[in-house]
């Protein structure tokens, strides 16, 4: 019997399809992934914000003897205490405001994917 050896070393167009489907799929997993830590980095940048907020809120009131305005202008005014201005939510830039009641920054909700 004669036997023909294939000496073509190239893909066929089966194989490069095929391959190029499994990084489309990888790619796509990793963007998602991606998305979800960024998200994540927001609001754990915006606990800190709350956290630096509510800190300044109280060294205001032991200074000066009363709660600053429930939406933070006077205390954003001052330089001695937001130099830069008071920072606002990193994940839809929303402005804190004070709860009236407890003199501490009203938390945003926020919808976690999966669960979180």
């Amino acid at each position: 019997m004669n036997y023909i050896l294939r000496t073509n070393k190239a893909f066929t167009l089966i194989e490069m399809l095929f391959a190029v489907f499994i990084l489309v799929v990888l790619m796509a997993i990793v963007m998602i992934k991606i998305g979800e830590t960024d998200l994540s980095a927001k609001i754990s940048a915006d606990v800190e914000n709350i956290s630096k907020i509510n800190m300044q809120v109280e060294k205001w009131y032991f200074n000066k003897g009363y709660w600053p305005l429930n939406d933070l202008k006077d205390i954003g005014e001052s330089k001695e205490y937001f130099p830069g201005g008071i920072p606002k939510c990193p994940v839809d830039g929303t402005v804190y405001v004070l709860d009236p009641k407890k003199h501490h920054v009203v938390p945003h909700e926020y919808e976690m994917v999966d669960g979180e």
